[in-house]
């Protein structure tokens, strides 16, 4: 709270400080419950959209259903402005639904979804390299790296890592 001046002659008299004080208090009571009441009402929307998308996934008997239900009730609690879920069918993608996206823009979806497809044959033949220890030592860290760019020199179908992970 900011005061200028005082409409009397004089400096601010002890009450006056006390009722600036006080209302500056006030001021800062109704901003902190201002808070708390946008940051609930953010919270309850996104309990509405799980509630919803649980709602529709418990009648969904197949992976298309549940991708349906994730459409038609969770893009808009995402406040997603277009949304698109894709299923694996054989060797590809396949768009199951769509909303909010021109038929141009979900062709062109499709399309990325075959490019990955083919780009990422090799993504199913990786593994992954984790230390769940906490209290890992730069030198074991090394290690893992090491492993990881040479997981097994003497054997060319060991799969290639993707990722390796330390947890601290």
């Amino acid at each position: 709270l900011y005061v200028q001046g005082s409409a009397k002659p004089g400096p601010f008299s002890d009450t006056d400080v006390d009722l600036i004080e006080e209302l500056a208090q006030r001021c800062g009571a109704a901003l902190h419950t201002a808070i708390l009441f946008a940051r609930q009402a953010t919270s309850r929307a996104a309990l509405d959209t799980l509630q919803r998308v649980s709602g529709g996934l418990a009648s969904a008997a197949t992976r298309h259903d549940v991708a349906r239900a994730v459409i038609a009730h969770g893009s808009s609690g995402l406040r997603a402005a277009g949304a698109a879920v894709f299923v694996r069918k054989g060797a590809g993608l396949e768009m199951v639904g769509h909303d909010g996206l021109s038929s141009a823009d979900a062709e062109i979806l499709e399309t990325l979804a075959a490019q990955v497809i083919a780009d990422d044959i090799a993504f199913n033949q990786t593994i992954d390299l984790t230390t769940l220890e906490g209290a890992d030592t730069p030198g074991k860290v090394r290690s893992l790296v090491a492993k990881a760019i040479t997981p097994d020199a003497s054997d060319p179908s060991t799969p290639r890592v993707a990722a390796v992970c330390v947890y601290g």
